[in-house]
């Protein structure tokens, strides 16, 4: 298998392992530098050129592009998906986790664990905003900073106010987070490989530090998630559209809390602190993927007109809840369902003796109409 690695850090220790193991592995590596790449675009066929040369058939592509870096090289990311090229990370996923704000929005939706966080663009708002994420000492985050840059931890509402004036001012924006005190000085690296959390650790700030980065000179120790950390960093992950990344928990009173949930993960630290080859577990889920790739339920399925896919979710009120499949037995309806989601595990085409349960998810393929029936049902929260 080709395999390109998109990095414009060539020796950094992260490229050098993706291409030191793909290569043991078998797999024929390259080090793609974004800055040498140029892309021709045509209404027929659009190429892409590295340092003028047109670029061999890639089988897959590990994307390393730091948050904070130069978009454009998002746009060259998007011309291998558009020539058809596999890559392990998307483009739009690598966008969403660059944007603190609207990573924080997909988390809160998704109603995954995370600090009380606001943002804001009147300066006279920003008083009422602290006070409601329960006042100083509050957490200022630059929207695009990385590896704990960015990130200013204010004493006072006074402070904060002038520390947020000035990076507007810079043209910053910004996020405000609600202070954990219990957690300061430490949080917790999750690296989430596709469905699991395949290493973890302890970060540890030196000094008075509250940021416990590596980068920022903290220390770092081996640590065992619990099974409910570990479900709570994959949701993260798969909620932006990751299939690779390094989610970034701290512990709190209410449990753990998502901060960040970075694209491009460091391997240096997880693989000295842990032992464990997360290089070569990234390439087994890559060699997987690329393998068996996911589709598009709208490309596979014949969904011409008056065709559709559905999702509900069992409700208290629920019409299906607590009853077996085969009670309800959809199919006599014409529907078919696809996919039970139940917490972080998912059972494809469920057998008739599953019962739903509340907080179950039904993925549903079939006519449109019948699906409208369904729903109208399905959302049907009181009686009369």
């Amino acid at each position: 298998m080709r395999v390109g690695i998109i990095s414009a850090e060539r020796n950094c220790y992260s490229t050098k392992r993706f291409s030191e193991v793909g290569k043991t592995r078998g797999h024929e590596v390259r080090v793609i530098h974004p800055g040498q790449v140029s892309i021709l675009l045509r209404t027929k066929q659009s190429d892409l050129f590295v340092k003028n040369v047109k670029a061999k058939q890639i089988d897959a592509i590990i994307p390393r592009i730091e948050s904070g870096s130069n978009p454009l090289k998002l746009a060259v990311l998007r011309q291998f998906e558009q020539l058809g090229t596999f890559c392990l990370n998307t483009s739009s996923a690598i966008a969403i986790a660059h944007d603190k704000l609207r990573t924080a929005q997909i988390l809160s939706r998704n109603r995954i664990p995370t600090p009380d966080s606001a943002w804001v663009l009147n300066d006279s708002d920003i008083p009422k905003v602290i006070e409601k994420l329960g006042g100083a000492p509050i957490v200022i985050k630059v929207l695009s900073g990385s590896q704990g840059s960015g990130v200013i931890l204010a004493e006072s509402d006074k402070v904060a106010k002038a520390i947020i004036e000035a990076l507007q001012m810079a043209g910053h924006a910004v996020l405000l987070q609600r202070f954990i005190r219990e957690s300061a000085g430490q949080d917790i690296r999750a690296f989430v490989v596709g469905d699991k959390v395949v290493a973890s650790m302890r970060r540890i700030a030196q000094g008075d530090d509250f940021r416990s980065n590596i980068h920022k000179g903290g220390r770092a120790e081996p640590l065992e998630l619990d099974e409910h950390s570990q479900n709570v960093a994959v949701r993260a992950s798969h909620a932006v559209g990751l299939r690779i990344a390094g989610v970034d928990l701290i512990e709190s009173h209410e449990g753990p809390l998502v901060l960040e949930v970075n694209s491009s993960p460091g391997l240096q630290g997880i693989e000295e602190s842990t032992k464990v080859d997360v290089a070569t577990e990234i390439y087994k889920h890559l060699e997987e993927e690329v393998n068996f790739p996911e589709y598009d339920l709208k490309e596979v399925l014949p969904l011409g007109k008056g065709y559709a896919v559905l999702q509900i979710a069992i409700h208290e009120e629920s019409p299906f809840r607590d009853k077996s499949l085969e009670n309800i037995d959809f199919r006599d309806r014409g529907l078919h369902l696809l996919r039970l989601s139940r917490g972080g595990l998912t059972i494809p085409f469920p057998l008739k003796s599953e019962v739903l349960s509340l907080g179950d998810v039904l993925l549903f393929f079939g006519k449109k109409l019948d699906l409208m029936t369904l729903r109208g049902e399905a959302q049907n929260l009181t009686k009369p």
